[in-house]
């Protein structure tokens, strides 16, 4: 599976980098530079979204599973509650 994290705050990223994410390819985007800003905004508009951290979740083959809003909390720790909970399952 691919994650992608459209991020501005590093804690955002060294947070989901220390969590346990195998099996998982993490595509990190931040806002602040040049490329992650123009791939990041892509991402943003798609899906209507304007706070960050944002995270969207694809198969392997390319389908979108989840996506995570930072309007509802960060998004961040839903992702690492949604790895949990799914792993259990």
């Amino acid at each position: 599976m691919k994650v992608t994290l459209v991020y501005n705050n590093d804690n955002d990223k060294n947070y989901l980098t220390l969590s346990n994410t195998n099996g998982f390819f993490i595509n990190y985007l931040n806002m602040n530079s040049l490329h992650g800003r123009k791939e990041g905004i892509k991402i943003l508009n798609y899906w209507s979204a304007k706070k960050l951290p944002f995270i969207e979740v694809r198969d392997d083959e390319d389908k979108v599973v989840k996506v995570f809003y930072s309007e509802l909390g960060n998004s961040v720790n839903q992702f690492i509650k949604w790895l949990q909970n799914d792993s259990k399952n």
